[in-house]
């Protein structure tokens, strides 16, 4: 075997496994996260619909997503729509829990829960949901994955037809 062929092979098992992005129609693994009062939480451990939205303060992609789901949540906020039917998760791949609580506040993000991945893209998200960019999130009814990496309008109208009175 030449030495390319052996470092490769090397490298390859040295790597640390990461899982792969479940498929939407796949359950989401449930994983376990601090939130801010540093207590652990269970996700997607709630039944309903749940939208999952992976963030970080560092990721102006996401900072901007967070202001458009807001934005969102509130025109879902109608006579046609039950809001209390949705569990929004906020989770975040911050290294630094104070940074990571100013950009909530920052973002006037009221969402149901606040969770933190201190792991960053190489912590349990990314291990357990294989999650590799940001901004994303993944869109469960009851623990399955009805749609992922969703926004603006294409995420609004799949809320609408999940949350309709």
């Amino acid at each position: 075997m030449n030495r390319i062929a052996l470092a490769v092979l090397l490298a390859s098992l040295l790597l640390p496994l990461r899982a792969q992005t479940p498929f939407t129609g796949d359950s989401l693994p449930i994983i376990t996260l601090p939130d801010a009062q540093n207590i652990a939480c269970q996700i997607p451990g709630q039944s309903g619909v749940v939208l999952v939205e992976i963030w970080a303060s560092w990721c102006q992609p996401c900072r901007q997503r967070n202001v458009e789901l807001n934005r969102i949540l509130r025109q879902l906020d109608t006579a046609q729509t039950d809001l209390s039917k949705l569990t929004v998760v906020g989770v975040s791949l911050d290294s630094s829990k104070t940074i990571w609580k100013k950009a909530i506040i920052n973002d006037r993000l009221h969402w149901d829960v606040q969770l933190i991945d201190t792991g960053r893209l190489n912590g349990v998200v990314s291990d357990s949901w294989g999650v590799t960019y940001l901004p994303y999130n993944f869109l469960v009814l009851d623990g399955v994955i009805r749609a992922q990496s969703l926004s603006g309008e294409e995420l609004k109208k799949r809320l609408e037809v999940l949350l309709i009175r």
